[in-house]
């Protein structure tokens, strides 16, 4: 079976890991699915921050930590020309080099740490761990039982690094015909024409045949009886020409259509769309649906009274965990998807 990998790292100790990188919440929950939870944790930096009843406590629910900072620090070094993209971007393009070094052979799957599990990893594992494939071209889903994977990604980089300019521009040219790779391939998007972070760079990879990625046709076979999307903002499978769909949960189980959500990717921007939902629909009550702010240039009125209300009545300690104990504990997202909130026009 597939390793499960998550690569994390903190610059503010214990409690402003946890708020903004749910860990112990999530192996908590885990274990409640009927889940082990044996997952790698590999910190790229600041687990020395962590005190030992925090370590030790998420250790209890099952994973394993691991500090490979050394190993992070020897590549961040060689890899100097990535720090014109910022410290969290150089660290999102060097996890994959930190993996190889780590694991050399081993196949494994990694998934980024604001992924919340609907279906167990186990048994995301056992159905998924033989194949090779970065979901929908995003890499807080990332199969890799072929190593060649990690290999191409090392030489790839290797010469982006050398001149980012030249290579991006190359790139660029290439780009024709992503809207083909992004739904044949699972290639993703990317719309700068600067390649900036390792999501574009894979994106582009997987859209020039240069990264193994096995048909997603396979993999959506291969998980017949789940829903899979990197982003709950964007569902693929779901809204084809606006059909509508239907959520529930039973039980700590979210399923649409019926089927299971194999998980959620609390990624930033769907994070701040709930809080949107909690502040303007829980909050003051204000109808009307509450729009996507990626759609549209346009300044709606929800994301205006949003943005108003956010900086007067929002706590400034008001982070992902709290929106984690709201949606999956107190609440559910059938106050996101209903016809009377949801941004987009699904349910017809």
């Amino acid at each position: 079976m597939a390793k499960s990998v998550i690569v994390v790292w903190t610059k503010t100790g214990v409690d402003g890991f946890e708020k903004n990188i749910p860990l112990l919440w999530s192996g908590r929950r885990n274990r409640k699915l009927g889940s082990k939870n044996k997952i790698d944790v590999l910190f790229l930096q600041g687990y020395e921050s962590l005190n030992k009843s925090y370590l030790a406590n998420l250790k209890s629910t099952g994973y394993s930590l691991f500090d490979v900072s050394k190993i992070y620090k020897a590549r961040a070094k060689k890899y100097k020309n990535l720090n014109r993209f910022g410290d969290y971007e150089k660290k999102c393009f060097l996890r994959w080099l930190v993996i190889k070094k780590f694991y050399q052979k081993s196949p494994l799957i990694h998934f980024d740490a604001d992924v919340v599990f609907n279906e167990t990893p186990e048994a995301l594992s056992k159905r998924l761990g033989k194949y090779t494939f970065v979901l929908q071209g995003c890499p807080a889903f990332v199969s890799i039982a072929n190593y060649k994977w990690l290999d191409c990604y090392q030489n790839a980089l290797n010469q982006f690094v050398k001149n980012i300019e030249k290579y991006s521009k190359i790139a660029w040219k290439q780009r024709k015909g992503w809207q083909k790779s992004f739904k044949k391939k699972w290639a993703g998007s990317r719309f700068r024409p600067v390649i900036s972070s390792d999501q574009d760079l894979i994106s582009h990879l997987i859209h020039t045949d240069q990264l193994p990625q096995d048909s997603p046709g396979i993999i959506k076979k291969a998980a017949s009886d789940m829903i899979l999307f990197e982003n709950p903002l964007y569902f693929f499978e779901l809204n084809k020409k606006g059909a509508p769909f239907v959520y529930r949960r039973k039980g700590l189980v979210d399923y649409l259509n019926n089927k299971k959500a194999a998980f959620w990717h609390m990624q930033t921007n769907f994070a701040d769309y709930l809080k949107k939902i909690y502040l303007l629909k829980q909050r003051f009550l204000i109808p009307g649906r509450i729009h996507n702010p990626l759609e549209s240039k346009k300044k709606k009125i929800d994301n205006i009274i949003y943005s108003i209300l956010y900086t007067t009545k929002i706590p400034q300690n008001f982070k992902r965990i709290h929106i984690y104990k709201y949606f999956f504990e107190e609440k559910d997202f059938s106050l996101v998807f209903n016809n009377k909130t949801f941004w987009k026009g699904v349910f017809g």
